[in-house]
């Protein structure tokens, strides 16, 4: 952490970690992970499986 307000980082304040240790997971909810899987998995299926 030292470094990173070295290099002037933001830090998120509900953490208090600097940006760079957030999750990468965190930025993705789990309604968009959904909706990227049907959008992918949709063309895919059968008439009679949807």
């Amino acid at each position: 952490m030292i470094q990173a307000t070295g290099k002037g980082e933001t830090f998120v304040i509900a953490t208090g970690l600097p940006v760079s240790h957030r999750s990468k997971a965190a930025a993705m909810t789990w309604y968009k992970f959904a909706v990227q899987y049907v959008d992918a998995r949709w063309a895919q299926l059968g008439g009679n499986s949807r």
